[in-house]
């Protein structure tokens, strides 16, 4: 979930800001030691801002968007794992005035993290699609 900002900067330009939160978890099992299996339960939280400039047209908009993120993954034991990310994505929306389809393709750099006691990776590249929904104040 979001909530953001965005002005036109001139006809065509656009300078938007936007920041969230998420959360989830995810059950599944992990070898601990060797040939043994073990159930684990992690939870994830993940608090992003991201500033986008870009190009608008009727009801298109294509932008840069660098974003930053910061994501912790934790367990039922107390372990907790943090990692920050910079991710620079190309976004396009397409739609309507108040409600736009999005989708989103770049490529996430890991800045930091604290280690846990499993290894975790991640998939550095991204797509994500999802709505776009404005709440405009002036007709």
């Amino acid at each position: 979930m979001g909530v953001g900002f965005h002005n036109k900067i001139s006809d065509k330009y656009i300078l938007e800001i936007f920041g969230g939160y998420g959360l989830g978890n995810v059950k599944n099992s992990y070898a601990f030691k060797p040939y043994v299996l073990e159930p684990v339960e992690l939870f994830s939280q993940r608090v992003f801002f991201q500033p986008s400039i870009g190009f608008s047209r009727e009801n298109t908009v294509f932008s840069f968007t660098l974003r930053y993120v910061a994501n912790n993954i934790s367990a039922k034991d107390n372990l907790s794992y943090t990692s920050t990310f910079i991710e620079p994505v190309i976004t396009g929306r397409v739609g309507f005035r108040n409600l736009m389809l999005i989708a989103q393709f770049g490529y996430s750099f890991r800045l930091f993290e604290s280690y846990l006691n499993f290894s975790t990776g991640y998939e550095p590249l991204i797509l994500s699609l999802g709505m776009h929904f404005s709440i405009n104040r002036h007709p």
